[in-house]
This record gives structure tokens, sequence and C-alpha cells, in this order.
């Protein structure tokens, strides 16, 4: 159809008894693409101002709503400047129609117009993950590497409510659209760590690292990992040549002293991270467990109460003051 018929269309349809509020939009909508663009446009379109480019889009398509899709095809296909941006929307109300295969081809017109499109590789990504064709998403979500700070920030939503799986999902897609974003990896390496998979988790927390990751607690949490796998000394050796003297760097130091039999050593780092962190139960009831290893009851028996302080009823501090209150000697209680 040529522009001038279908301008002559349109006026039919406009004539025929749209009425002044579709007609309204349907002209603003044209004035918003000549005077401020396509996101001024978007929003009078879809009647709401927010970010540019991510218009809320009613749920019930109008007819005026179908005048709105043949200006923006027609700017689209008349307009270089706007072509991309238009042929998004007309994706994204085609999306709202619940026709997937008009928006995918509108989509696409949009994604090959402008590759690296945010939201023309979105929407397109969405779609294509949606009917199952992962690899397509994956190859329309990467053009647009921003994408992945998207998911990367699910993710951390989703660790903030616990929900592990659904982070450790987020995160994981995060990287495999930008195999260079080096928060991706140190989410996903949280998240492993958190569903008891360390030996990945330490892959992750490696990748992060040797990727940039600029803020030097990573190389903490990555210790934490490599000492919850059982590799105290590789854990200790990455803290000393960092510098790390932070509450859970000191108890990692302290807790491998203790195994070593280093006791002295061990109570110096674990009285250093209860300085850093006083209400931390965990470590008050390590530093027990090396005072009574040293044979000072008193002490230990003051650490023991505190933790019970902070966490009332925390089960490891309140069996072990049990076992040292009726015990002779306290050593009987403990084990290095």
């Amino acid at each position: 159809m040529t522009n001038a018929r279908r301008w002559v269309r349109l006026t039919q349809v406009c004539i025929a008894g749209l009425g002044l509020a579709s007609l309204s939009r349907f002209v603003l909508t044209g004035l918003a693409f000549n005077l401020a663009g396509i996101e001024l446009a978007a929003a009078v379109m879809c009647g709401y101002r927010g970010l540019p480019g991510e218009a809320i889009c009613p749920a019930r398509v109008t007819v005026g709503d179908h005048l709105t899709w043949a200006m923006l095809e027609w700017v689209g296909r008349t307009s270089p400047v706007h072509r991309a941006s238009a042929y998004t929307l007309l994706g994204r109300l085609w999306l709202v129609a619940r026709d997937p295969n008009q928006a995918q081809a509108w989509l696409a017109a949009a994604h090959q117009q402008a590759p690296t499109d945010l939201w023309a590789a979105l929407l397109l990504g969405d779609l294509y993950d949606s009917q199952g064709h992962r690899a397509a998403a994956l190859e329309a979500w990467m053009s647009a590497p921003e994408i992945a700070v998207r998911h990367v920030e699910r993710g951390r939503r989703a660790a903030l409510t616990q929900d592990w799986d659904r982070a450790a999902a987020e995160f994981s897609l995060a990287v495999e659209i930008d195999p260079r974003n080096p928060t991706g990896y140190r989410g996903l390496g949280q998240s492993y760590r958190a569903q008891g998979r360390p030996e990945e988790s330490i892959q992750a927390y490696r990748q992060a690292i040797a990727l940039g990751e600029r803020d030097g607690y990573v190389y903490v949490e990555l210790a934490h990992v490599l000492s919850l796998a059982g590799r105290e000394a590789e854990a200790v050796a990455l803290l000393d040549e960092v510098g790390a003297e932070d509450a859970l760097a000191e108890a990692i130091r302290g807790n491998y002293y203790r195994r070593l039999g280093q006791f002295e050593v061990s109570a110096r780092h674990l009285e250093n991270s209860v300085r850093a962190a006083p209400n931390d139960p965990w470590t008050r009831h390590a530093l027990a467990i090396v005072y009574l290893l040293q044979g000072q009851r008193a002490p230990a028996i003051h650490e023991l109460r505190r933790a019970l302080e902070i966490a009332p009823g925390f089960p490891p501090a309140q069996a072990l003051l049990n076992c040292v209150t009726a015990a002779e000697d306290p050593r009987v209680c403990v084990s290095p």
C-alpha cells in the first residue's frame, strides 16, 4: 500500500467514527515524532511518560492503536532516523496484541536496522527465548551487552530474598550474554557458594577477578569459599597476598591456625575478628574453642555467654557452655 493510499484509509477510518480522543492521540503521536522524537511519541501513544523507550502500552488494543500502528509503520518506512525505533514500538504493540509472529517480524526488522539498539535486542531476544529458541535469543541479546546488566540486577534482587536458584540462573544468563562481565561472575560465585557448590563458586570468583572486578572484598569472598572447600592453606595465602584484614579474613586465619595447633596465633586473629565484628556469634564461639584448647576456662565462658546474648539459644555455644561448666577439664569439650 502506498503512503497516499494509507493516508486515505486512515482518514476514512477516522471519519467513520473513531471519535475525537482516538483521532487526537493519533495526531499527537505524529506531532510528537516531528517535534521531539520517538520517546515522546511512545509516551503519547501509550498514555504514559516513562523511561525513554520503555512505554507501558494498554493491554486492550483499540482501533486507535491500529491507527498508531499505521502511523508508526509509515514513519518507519519514510524516516530513516526513526526507523529502528518505530519498528521496535510496532513489535511491542504486536506483543501486547498477542501476535508473536507480527512482533517477531517487526522486532527482527528493527534489530537489522540497529543491531546494537538495546530495546530491539532485548525484546527480540525475550521473544525468541519464550519460544524455546535459546541460541537465537542469545545472539540477539549479545548484540547489546547492556542487557547483561538487566540480568545482574535481577540476580541481585533474587539474592536479597535468598532465592539462590533464581539468582544463579540470572547471573549465569548475564555472563552468557556478556562473557566479560565481572559482576555477573561474582554474583554467580556468591550463588554457587550459597547452593553448596564450592568448586564452581571458586571458578566463578576467579573469573571475576581475572576480568578486573574492582571491589577488593571479592578476594575475601573467594578465600571464604576456599576454606569451605577444605583448601584453607590456599585461602590464607590469598588473604596474605592481598593484605586483607577485615573480620572474615581474620576469622579464616584464626580457624586455619587452630587446625595447625598454633593456638596463640589463632587466638590473636580471632580476637581481631571479634573486635571488627563484635556481634558475630560464630566467631566468638570459635574464639572460645581456642581459649579452651589453651586451658583458659574463664575467657572461654565469657565468649560463649556473649555469643548467647547476641543469638539466644545459639546451639553450638549453648552445648559447649553446658559441657564446660560441667567438666573438670574443659579441654575434653573441644578438639582442634
